[in-house]
């Protein structure tokens, strides 16, 4: 790899870098599922779906919301 293409990367590298860590990247919203939150939220998060969307002993989903999300 030339001296030069390897230059114009990391700028495309570093441009992209600063871009994703603004607070208009972090907080909009996509479909797609653009999470930002800690290992410990997520984990809860799955934990919920696994137990049919309950947690803590709580319904906090209701059930034909959790089954129709589902199909």
């Amino acid at each position: 790899m030339k001296i030069v293409d390897r230059n114009v990367k990391m700028k495309a590298c570093r441009k992209a870098t600063k871009i994703s860590n603004t607070s208009e990247w972090l907080t909009t919203i996509v479909p797609s599922g653009n999470i930002v939150s800690t290992a410990d939220e997520l984990s809860r998060f799955f934990q919920l779906l696994l137990d049919g969307g309950v947690q803590d002993g709580v319904r906090v989903v209701p059930a034909s919301r959790f089954l129709a999300a589902l199909v």
